[in-house]
């Protein structure tokens, strides 16, 4: 006898929403005016304008309030206006967002380069909880508060108040304190034989410097034989020094073979400090590197390795239109879930319609697409069904994913129908199509970033010529030659460095790991298993993370286990 089925309603399940959907009331409308020095030119120079104004209207209606307000949320643009959410944050379930809560609708009106803000205030709930222990001084205060307890006589000034008073202003400002000693720092380090070598500084304290050492290493690499390409990463690191200024870190990506097993590592090639990440500062030192590189007669960069920061595809080419600009896909997804980028300002729009992990699927799958025609024709329809209107109706966020992830590709018209078209090059699997090796990922340029840290150790009481100075005494001790992995030295003897391994790791010797025992056991199991190659030893992936897309010999999985050191098994049958 079948059983009675059980109908459950929606209602009951656990698909309810852990939090419902807030009702907000209308509470107050005010408008605020503000003055423009230059009026915007472009369109994308207008759209941020408003939403600074739109922020700075939002924050002055929180100072005047009575209660204590904060957690400004990120602006987003509907059809009609921008909207915003804040909290109350005097309540303990208010601050868990669990009472009181705000919305900020705000209209921008243009008369010439004097600007209206309009807001709309809504608020939804009610204080509830036990009141929170707040100080005037305190970093969720707002900074008009805090000034007015501090000039009301206040006994204490929270010191991360004080931070938050100039850090707005303090990147901005000369090093006035010791100007004679920066100066003279760098008139002794202009020597092309020292350890250390400055190309550009200016008074502010911004400065590029490289590492002659390093570099000679390199060219007696290269001399012995064991340098083939030169392969260069570029990354910004933070935290370095009390001024809290950005370090512009290039690298050379190589592979030294420590305590038998090669290991991917990154040989510092220069070093540039400017208060803020910008693609120019890139650019700047990456022409500096490329200039020592040709002094010494090496090979110009085949690879630059960056992350997808604004201007770095721009930077690239202009010091050598030859350098292919190779950018990681994991660096694509986790900008787009980005509110803003930094720097230069290209501002991510918020995605209303989808949630990312669609966009997250639907580029996983452009980028396996086999060939070149079928990826082209996906990628010009997904555009189009995202900026449609009767799609997912994203047209601000389509063109920024056109401008910042997208180029034009020349074809051959004759083969492809079209002269040019809108391409992507997102590099994808466990190395690039010319070095074995060196997959696009930034690992190499964060692992050199912490190695850097730690031999500067860095702490928030250091000064600038502080970090030159312990830079500097880095640079001596890597020069001394060892083959230890836990030796801080840099430099190895003749044959433990190169592009790629020169010979296999003492583990692959061992029987139980080679190719055909490999395959062996996982046919016996009777299931397809998957091998990837990660710091040195195989891991076994699911079948949803391979990235095999060909079918593949026993004698070319064999020479792919020398040549790439990865091994991949398909299951034959059923279908496969």
């Amino acid at each position: 006898m079948a059983e009675a089925l059980q109908i459950v309603s929606v209602s009951d399940s656990d698909h309810k929403p852990k939090r419902p959907r807030k009702s907000y009331n209308p509470l107050d409308s005010v408008q605020y005016f503000f003055d423009t020095e230059v009026a915007p030119i472009s369109e994308q120079q207008r759209a941020e304008t408003e939403e600074d104004f739109f922020l700075r209207a939002c924050r002055w209606w929180m100072d005047k309030q009575e209660q204590q307000l904060g957690k400004l949320s990120s602006p987003y643009t509907t059809k009609s206006d921008r909207r915003a959410t804040c909290i109350c944050v005097e309540c303990s379930n208010c601050y868990s967002r669990k009472g009181k809560s705000f919305q900020l609708r705000g209209t921008v009106a243009w008369s010439g380069r004097r600007v209206a803000v309009h807001l709309d205030i809504s608020v939804a709930g009610s204080c509830s909880g036990t009141p929170r222990k707040l100080r005037a001084d305190a970093t969720s205060a707002s900074p008009a508060k805090a000034r007015a307890a501090k000039l009301a006589g206040a006994s204490k000034m929270n010191a991360r108040s004080i931070r938050y008073f100039v850090w707005s202003k303090n990147k901005q400002l000369l090093l006035k304190d010791g100007q004679a000693d920066w100066d003279a720092f760098i008139e002794g380090h202009k020597d092309p034989a020292g350890l250390l070598l400055f190309t550009t500084a200016k008074p502010g304290g911004s400065y590029i410097c490289l590492f002659p050492p390093v570099l000679d290493e390199l060219q007696l690499l290269r001399q012995q034989g064991y340098l083939t390409k030169v392969l260069l990463a570029s990354d910004a690191t933070f935290n370095l020094e009390r001024d809290e200024w950005t370090y512009t870190v290039v690298t050379a990506a190589v592979y030294r073979c420590l305590d038998h097993r090669w290991r991917k590592s990154g040989l510092f090639l220069g070093m540039a400090r400017h208060n803020r990440e910008l693609g120019a500062v890139h650019q700047r030192a990456l022409q500096a590197v490329h200039a020592a590189l040709q002094e010494r007669n090496l090979p110009t960069a085949c690879q630059l390795h960056t992350d997808w920061f604004p201007g770095m595809k721009e930077a690239g080419r202009a010091v050598a239109a030859s350098m292919k600009y190779i950018p990681g896909i994991e660096h694509l997804l986790r900008n787009v879930s980005k509110s803003r980028n930094g720097g230069e300002m290209l501002r991510v729009p918020r995605l209303k319609a989808r949630p990312l992990h669609v966009v997250a699927s639907t580029v996983h799958t452009l980028a396996l697409l086999p060939t070149l025609s079928l990826r082209i024709i996906a990628l010009r329809v997904w555009l189009a069904r995202v900026a449609d209107a009767d799609g997912w109706s994203e047209p601000e966020w389509c063109e920024y994913f056109r401008k910042q992830h997208c180029y034009t590709a020349t074809l051959q018209a004759d083969k492809y129908g079209q002269a040019e078209c809108l391409a992507t090059r997102w590099w994808y699997g466990h190395m690039s199509t010319i070095i074995p090796g060196h997959p696009p990922s930034q690992q190499q340029a964060e692992q050199s970033h912490r190695a850097l840290k730690r031999a500067i150790s860095n702490s928030p009481t250091r000064t600038a010529i502080d970090v030159l100075k312990t830079a500097k005494e880095a640079v001596g001790l890597w020069r001394e030659r060892t083959t230890l992995e836990s030796s801080y030295n840099l430099f190895t003897p003749a044959g433990y460095t190169s592009t790629v391994p020169l010979n296999p790791d003492a583990w692959m010797e061992d029987a139980r790991r080679r190719p055909g025992t490999i395959v062996q056991k996982s046919r016996s199991r009777g299931s397809g298993r998957y091998f990837f190659m990660k710091c040195g030893v195989p891991e076994e992936l699911d079948e949803g993370g391979a990235l095999v897309d060909q079918k593949m010999l026993f004698k070319k999985l064999r020479e792919d286990w020398i040549d790439l050191c990865f091994v991949a098994h398909v299951q034959r049958g059923a279908g496969k």
